[in-house]
């Protein structure tokens, strides 16, 4: 069968500022303003069933849960902490130096 794509359009892009968030980036007082666009539109291939990523993302937030001893959501929101972390604090942080395999997932 052929490939399965979903378009991915930015928040600064074009076709979103048309549809509404221009407030975000100031224009919207001036309508007829040039906007330059800072966003992207694409197409996105599709990367598996809702369920799946729906299971990876309920994955991420249990294990985030642990982290804080956290037993449901009503504790997650009053454990979590948000900390700004730079680009550069970003790739440190993940896996660097190794060549990584793909494991099925």
């Amino acid at each position: 069968g052929g490939k399965l794509y979903k378009q991915y359009r930015g928040m600064g892009s074009m076709a979103a500022m048309k549809a509404g968030s221009a407030a975000r980036y100031g224009h919207e007082k001036n309508p007829t303003q040039k906007v330059a666009p800072e966003g992207v539109e694409a197409l996105k291939e599709v990367s598996g069933s809702a369920d799946r990523v729906l299971a990876q993302l309920i994955g991420g937030i249990q294990s985030g849960m642990g982290y804080l001893g956290a037993a449901n959501l009503a504790q997650l929101r009053e454990k979590a902490r948000y900390i700004r972390v730079s680009p550069a604090g970003q790739r440190e942080a993940a896996p660097h130096d190794v060549v990584e395999l793909k494991t099925g997932h």
